[in-house]
């Protein structure tokens, strides 16, 4: 493994002032060895200028993995979100046109992180249908690659969402977390990403909060214009009972209370 001490960055290889591409069969070696162990350290940032970042980037001649590759990520759970409770994800990626494919499960807790390459992405979907897990969000980014010595750097952008940089390491020893943290944060700082820049939500958490929240108002005016349309096509044979008006049940309780009072009988 290469060095992760910063002052080991100047290396003759990282002052060439390009990128190094790695060539297709480099590249599956590169995974085994960037993309391997338990845990993981991450930081996330976010960009206003992507490309502005990428020219820091590549003056520290990072070997480029790949680049502009269409990432999908399908999210498994269960009905009822056990996997989500328990923090945990479950995760079938693909990538192209690079034909990278992994099975990824997340958690417990933000550094457990384990990754495993695949041949056939439908297949292993098939596999954890028969589980008993199903499909529950499809994540959709574009994004490139670069490894820095023993760290990678990943650039995204997520349509809606917005462009982002991390910066990461796994290892199987936890002993290191604490001393891989700052060395990542000190190299975010050789990079221009400042602190007021990190995210700390997941891609996943951020497409879930840019879904619109349930509205059970809204819910309920959509099957109150089926069954009215229901009851044009029967030539209007289907009585259909209007919606009440926002606060009108409060009204008629109240209303009646005061019709029970007035009467002597109890309050509800």
């Amino acid at each position: 493994m290469r060095s992760c001490d910063p002052d080991a960055w100047e290396s003759p290889a990282l002052l060439l002032g390009c990128p190094i591409h790695l060539p297709f069969g480099s590249r599956r070696k590169a995974m085994a060895t960037h993309f391997q162990g338990r845990f993981e350290v991450e930081f996330k940032y976010r960009l206003t200028d992507s490309a502005a970042f990428v020219h820091t980037l590549t003056a520290l001649s990072p070997e480029v993995m790949v680049a502009d590759n269409h990432e999908q990520d399908c999210y498994f759970d269960t009905a009822d979100g056990a996997l989500a409770r328990a923090e945990k994800s479950l995760i079938i990626r693909t990538m192209a046109p690079s034909g990278i494919r992994l099975w990824i499960v997340k958690g417990p807790g933000p550094d457990r992180c384990e990754a495993v390459n695949i041949t056939d992405a439908d297949k292993a979907a098939s596999m954890v249908r028969t589980l008993g897990y199903q499909p529950v969000l499809t994540i959709d980014k574009r994004r490139s690659i670069y490894f820095l010595g023993a760290f990678h750097v990943t650039v995204d952008h997520l349509a809606g969402v917005g462009d982002f940089a991390e910066l990461a390491i796994m290892t199987d020893d936890e002993t290191t977390l604490p001393a891989y943290r700052a060395q990542l944060l000190a190299l975010a700082s050789r990079l221009g990403l400042a602190p007021e820049m990190r995210e700390t939500r997941s891609y996943r958490t951020l497409c879930e909060q840019r879904a619109p929240p349930f509205d059970k108002r809204q819910q309920e005016e959509s099957a109150h214009d089926r069954q009215t349309r229901l009851a044009d096509l029967q030539g209007g044979t289907t009585a259909v009972r209007p919606l009440p008006r926002q606060g009108h049940l409060l009204h008629s309780g109240g209303q009646a209370r005061a019709g029970r009072e007035r009467r002597g009988g109890p309050r509800s």
